[in-house]
């Protein structure tokens, strides 16, 4: 699918932006064959683990982008990454992606004199999108936390762990985007003028504010993943030594109630008494066993 912005809305019959979502291989063909273009400059260009860049091919420059992308409107499913790549040049831009982004249908609202204030306009909606989609992860890694501290579940801790994989994820492809649409602005070929040199250098400033926010979260969420695993362990610790506590207080019941069993004589057996006194002294004793290690705090 192809479609494009008019230069003037009244008459205009020339396109400054062609876009194409999710191009076919026949649509890909005739694009290279008009514009004159390497044969496989579209090779593995839309698959997902693009890098960002931006090259020269001839009089056209071809900028790589990785866009935030949530196929669905649940709160809960995981943020991953998907190319966009822009293809300037004629003092035209074409622009390609795999999914079919919601901005893009704002295109139509908006009139641009050129193709630079389109490219302005797609980094800027790249820089929101990073910001809002950190702030997202950021609030899911805060709930969390709220459910760690309530129940240590071990869902909980695959959560976090996969929004610091994402986090993580984001910080290194947002400095990359950063170093390539740093290129573009020292792109002579673009010939920026003032005014859009500003509106790019705002685009990158955020880009950069999404990328410190991203690591901060990212090392916050790392920091707390290894608080709760040092958490975790000490629980368990504790509930080995609570156990083998109770292990050693009903140890001298036990070996009082084996000695009693075994089939020996013993020492006044015949008494009456003898198995209340043995069985006082063994609970006697376990009483003052429980009283000692609740005074060193193992119990």
């Amino acid at each position: 699918m192809a479609s494009g912005i008019l230069r003037d809305a009244g008459s205009g019959v020339e396109q400054l932006w062609f876009h194409h979502h999710a191009p076919s291989a026949s649509v890909l063909e005739a694009l290279l064959q008009q514009l004159d273009l390497p044969d496989d400059l579209f090779e593995e260009l839309l698959i997902s683990d693009q890098s960002p860049r931006l090259e020269r091919i001839g009089s056209f420059l071809l900028l790589v982008l990785q866009f935030p992308w949530r196929g669905d409107d649940d709160p809960e499913s995981p943020c991953v990454l998907r190319p966009f790549a822009l293809l300037w040049g004629e003092d035209r831009l074409w622009t390609f992606a795999e999914v079919e982004w919601p901005f893009l249908g704002q295109w139509n609202a908006r009139k641009f004199e050129n193709p630079r204030q389109t490219l302005i306009w797609i980094l800027q909606i790249l820089a929101s999108s990073y910001q809002h989609t950190v702030e997202r992860l950021r609030q899911g890694i805060l709930e969390v936390e709220v459910r760690l501290d309530e129940t240590q579940r071990t869902e909980d801790f695959y959560a976090l762990l996969a929004l610091s994989k994402a986090l993580t994820q984001f910080y290194v492809t947002l400095a990359s985007n950063i170093v390539a649409i740093f290129k573009v602005s020292r792109s002579a070929a673009l010939a920026w003028q003032d005014e859009n040199r500003s509106a790019l250098n705002r685009a990158i400033a955020d880009l950069q504010h999404a990328r410190d926010r991203a690591e901060i979260s990212a090392s916050t969420a790392s920091d707390m993943m290894d608080a709760y695993a040092g958490m975790v362990q000490i629980n368990i610790n504790h509930g080995l030594k609570v156990l083998t506590v109770m292990a050693l207080i009903l140890y001298v019941p036990s070996l009082v109630a084996t000695l009693f069993g075994v089939n020996v004589p013993l020492l006044e057996q015949n008494s009456h008494w003898t198995a209340w006194v043995a069985i006082g002294t063994a609970f006697l004793i376990s009483a003052l066993m429980t009283l000692h290690f609740k005074r060193r705090g193992w119990l």
